[in-house]
């Protein structure tokens, strides 16, 4: 009788080649596979640590240029801009500003998570299907056998 798994051969797999090895009499920060060193950067001279592109922003908005109306800085020129575009009818000029004033709406789903038919209730078929399987199982093992038996 066979049991209820379902076995997959699976295609073995491609090794990749190894990568060559890596001249380390130079201090190159790798070793000798070439990957990365603990502690060991690949880009050295990229963003300082702590300087995130929010403070980039938040510092660029706070500057206020020259040509700008009664020396305002750019947050406050962006933020009447805004106001501007969404009296103007701008939808999208709107959807920012609700969201900013009220916050985005929160979005529900719900989750039935009881079955579609509840499984006590299905056990006598269930179990009638069980034992419908069983003698076809049964009968096709002694068709086997007495296949078998013609046979020799």
């Amino acid at each position: 009788m066979m049991s209820g798994r379902l076995w997959v051969r699976m295609s073995p797999r491609k090794h990749r080649a190894k990568p060559e090895k890596h001249d380390v009499a130079g201090d190159n920060g790798r070793d000798e596979l070439g990957r990365w060193k603990p502690g060991q950067s690949g880009n050295p001279a990229g963003r300082p640590p702590g300087l995130s592109l929010r403070s980039l922003i938040v510092d660029r908005l706070e500057e206020c240029p020259e040509g700008l109306q009664d020396g305002r800085s750019l947050a406050e020129e962006l933020v009447v801009r805004l106001v501007a575009d969404a009296i103007k009818h701008d939808g999208q000029s709107r959807k920012i500003l609700i969201e900013m004033l009220e916050g985005r709406p929160r979005q529900s789903v719900a989750v039935d998570t009881r079955p579609i038919v509840p499984i006590i209730d299905n056990i006598p078929r269930h179990e009638q299907y069980l034992d419908q399987a069983a003698a076809a199982i049964a009968e096709a093992e002694r068709i086997a056998k007495k296949r078998a038996e013609r046979d020799e």
